[in-house]
């Protein structure tokens, strides 16, 4: 089965601007933890919104061999610790064409 390739996409607008370092905290986990797992396919970047520093977005990038990429395992518990911070959005993106 060939791989696939897609992104994971978990974004958070929160309720209070100091919990910005919970969220770096969330992605130290990931990388963390993708040390000590070194076979997952899996790359985490952060990205703060330029113009309200209350929005971020964790993405996730995968390349797995699954017929239908779907919500993850990580990225379901990433979103429910966002959830605590704020208002989340998850989703999941394939390359077009």
């Amino acid at each position: 089965m060939a791989h696939n390739r897609w992104i994971e996409i978990i974004s958070v607008r929160l309720c209070d601007p100091a919990n910005g370092a919970a969220v770096r905290n969330i992605l130290q986990q990931i990388h963390a933890s993708s040390d000590e797992n070194s076979e997952q396919e899996q790359v985490a970047e952060l990205f703060l919104n330029t113009k309200n520093h209350t929005d971020w977005s964790l993405y996730l990038y995968w390349r797995t061999q699954v017929q239908e990429p779907a919500k993850t395992m990580l990225g379901l518990s990433v979103a429910e610790a966002f959830n605590a911070l704020g208002l989340v959005n998850h989703s999941v993106w394939t390359k077009s064409g």
